[in-house]
């Protein structure tokens, strides 16, 4: 039987990511992603020259959601409201810790390809963070966030909060509520 020929652009990403989640960048490789989507490795290639093209072209769609979601966060009207989606935007798309620390090994590649998908995804990296500090920012002018703290420090505090293991019985908007109450109103009892 005849392998397909043309692959789902959202298929594939989405195998990407399973098998990245899965395998890890080392494990990950053309052959078990072609078995993923019922494809021959040599219609994966007529996408993409190797896997870090491919890897940083995955990397470089979900920032692209990631920022569109943010950006979507200022027609909610309360500051609050939008520090709360910033944080519930970091749990749903948390993969994207993992997967920037596959950046210094997609750098060692110089090719002409490559360093386009390095300046997007750096280029993308500072206008989330550029987003976020707005969004901080407007918070401290409407006094809901302390303004004595830097927006960045707080930026950063939300953006590695998604980092904290989430508990098994907990699920993902109660997960977001409790690290929200943390961060925004501490640990003192109440």
């Amino acid at each position: 039987m005849a392998r397909q020929r043309i692959i789902d652009e959202r298929l594939l990403m989405k195998a990407t990511e399973e098998l990245l989640l899965e395998k890890g960048y080392d494990g990950f490789h053309f052959k078990l992603l072609s078995e993923r989507l019922g494809v021959g490795r040599s219609t994966i290639y007529e996408y993409y020259a190797n896997k870090d093209e491919l890897i940083a072209s995955y990397m470089e769609d979900l920032m692209t959601i990631i920022i569109d979601k943010c950006s979507k966060l200022d027609i909610v009207h309360s500051p609050i409201q939008q520090l709360k989606g910033l944080l519930e935007i970091f749990i749903t798309y948390s993969q994207i810790h993992q997967f920037i620390q596959y950046i210094p090994q997609l750098r060692r590649i110089e090719t002409n390809e490559m360093k386009v998908h390095m300046e997007k995804l750096d280029q993308d990296h500072r206008k989330l963070f550029s987003l976020i500090v707005d969004i901080i920012k407007n918070a401290q002018k409407e006094k809901y966030v302390r303004a004595d703290l830097p927006p960045e420090l707080i930026t950063s505090i939300f953006f590695n909060s998604i980092q904290i293991p989430k508990s098994l019985e907990t699920d993902q908007k109660d997960w977001t509520e409790k690290l929200f109450s943390i961060i925004y109103e501490g640990i003192e009892k109440r």
